[in-house]
């Protein structure tokens, strides 16, 4: 136990000095926000988990290795899975969404014409069937000459997917009975050209885990790459 509890506070650690180093150009920029009841709170360490069912969608979300994720992310932040669930103090559920975000924008773009280039005349040599040298004029013309002719405005689609991960921990034992004490809950979310959720999960649940149990000042900007450390160390779990 005491070295189980020894790897988590270095991935723990790690986590958080990954995610201070990630700062590079061609990083996710994930958003983060997260908010915590109190310091005491967050330290209630025991856990049930369940997964809240992602809403319907036309697009593909077969995130199967998101439940891996969050416990890994939550193990990294010192939390221990309950063996049953009436022995946690609170109950993890954890949501994802993949959603397709379409922008229009308008372009402009030029419209070419062209001119006649001209023509000129030149005097060329030619054989006749005799093998007499004799001279002709011919003509030729140039190449047309583009221009622009005018602008025109057309509309365009930008198509882009918000991936997204969402978790709420509340109270096990709650007062009054049956309503449920929120102890903390954190949103993160990415938006790129690709639709595979299943890359996207583990770059959410590792810019998220810095976070969980705490409260952040409104929004804030996480950058992650799918090969940086931190997101390695949460794919290999514990």
């Amino acid at each position: 136990m005491a070295a189980s509890r020894t790897r988590k506070a270095f991935v723990c650690a790690a986590f958080a000095l990954g995610l201070s180093l990630s700062g590079c150009a061609h990083a996710d920029k994930i958003k983060a926000y997260a908010t915590a009841q109190s310091d005491a709170a967050a330290r209630r360490t025991a856990y049930s988990i369940r997964e809240f069912p992602a809403p319907a969608s036309p697009l593909p979300i077969d995130a199967v290795a998101g439940n891996k994720h969050v416990r890994t992310a939550l193990a990294a932040k010192g939390m221990d899975e309950a063996p049953a669930s009436d022995k946690a103090d609170v109950e993890v559920t954890y949501s994802y969404n993949l959603r397709e975000i379409r922008r229009a924008r308008t372009v402009s773009e030029p419209v070419h014409g062209s001119t006649p280039g001209g023509s000129y005349t030149e005097t060329e040599l030619v054989m006749d069937a005799n093998g007499t040298m004799t001279s002709r004029t011919v003509t030729r013309n140039l190449p047309d000459i583009p221009f622009v002719d005018r602008t025109r405005e057309r509309q365009v689609t930008d198509v882009s997917y918000e991936k997204s991960l969402h978790l709420v921990v509340a109270e096990k034992n709650s007062t009054p009975p049956g309503v449920p004490s929120r102890v903390w809950d954190i949103s993160i979310s990415y938006e790129d050209k690709d639709r595979n959720m299943d890359k996207a999960m583990p770059l959410l649940a590792a810019a998220g885990c810095a976070h969980i149990g705490s409260k952040t000042d409104g929004t804030i900007t996480v950058r992650l790459r799918s090969k940086d450390e931190v997101v390695a160390l949460l794919n290999r779990g514990f």
